[in-house]
This record gives structure tokens, C-alpha cells and sequence, in this order.
């Protein structure tokens, strides 16, 4: 009986250790982070970052590293005040987890009147939060429409 729940509690162990893929929980916490852009839930955005977060913005006026929450609120508030109303189309989302976090990555469109910025957005997450964020813009993304 004892090797029998000494075999069990390997057997449990070694699940625990293996890496798992990032599972709807990921995704969701992402997609409700695209939303919150979109829709100018400002504090929402903001909220979904770690105090220490990273952000890369790679091209367009924009362009520069923010450090912190608090920074990457008001890059937010910036892009949201040049372009608003904003629309969303997402295609391609991958995402891949282990024990310590997850990594979503998602071309997107964003679309306001005046208009169109094509994004290649990488997130990681842990712990439910925004840790760093690339927030690449790319001109020649397709994205198959909706």
C-alpha cells in the first residue's frame, strides 16, 4: 500500500512539473485587455499591468519604452485621445504557458475614423497580470477580416 501511494504521489509530482499551454484563462485576460483599449476603459488598462511592467512601442509617433504602470497609463491616455473611436479586429492569437506565466501573441487592427493602425502585439502574463507587452507596428500585417 505504501509503494502504491508513494507511486501516486511521483505520478502527481511529475504532472505538476510539466509545461502547460496557455489555456483560455490567457487568452481571456488578453482579449479583455484589447477590449479595455478599444472601448477607452482607460483605468481598466492600466489596471492590467504589474506596478514594474515594461511596454515596447516599436514605430510610429508613439515610438519609445515605457516602464511602469503608471507611464504606461498616460501612453494610453495619448494614443486614445489621437484616435478614438477605436474598432478591433484580431486574427492569429497563439499563446503558450508554463508554472511561471504565459506568453499571448495576436496580430490586431485598430481602426478609428481617421485611421488604421496594423499591431503585432506580444503579451506575457503572470499572475494575471501584464508584465511586458512589444506593441509592434506593422504596415504590412494581414489580418483576415472578421
Amino acid at each position: 500500500m505504501k509503494s502504491l501511494r508513494l507511486l501516486v504521489l511521483g505520478s502527481l509530482l511529475s504532472l505538476l512539473s510539466l509545461p502547460t499551454l496557455a489555456g483560455p484563462l490567457d487568452e481571456a485576460l488578453f482579449r479583455k485587455h484589447l477590449t479595455a483599449i478599444a472601448t477607452g476603459q482607460l483605468d481598466a488598462v492600466q489596471a492590467n499591468y504589474a506596478p514594474e511592467a515594461l511596454l515596447d512601442w516599436v514605430g510610429g509617433n508613439l515610438d519609445g519604452r515605457y516602464s511602469g504602470a503608471e507611464s504606461i497609463g498616460k501612453l494610453w491616455r495619448t494614443f486614445h485621445q489621437r484616435r478614438q473611436p477605436l474598432q478591433i479586429t484580431v486574427d492569429s492569437i497563439e499563446s503558450q504557458a508554463n508554472d511561471k506565466g504565459a506568453t499571448v501573441i495576436a496580430s490586431v487592427i485598430y481602426k478609428s475614423t481617421d485611421a488604421t493602425t496594423k499591431v503585432r502585439q506580444i503579451v506575457t502574463l503572470r499572475d494575471g497580470r501584464i508584465h511586458s507587452e512589444i506593441w509592434q507596428i506593422a504596415p504590412a500585417l494581414a489580418v483576415k477580416a472578421p
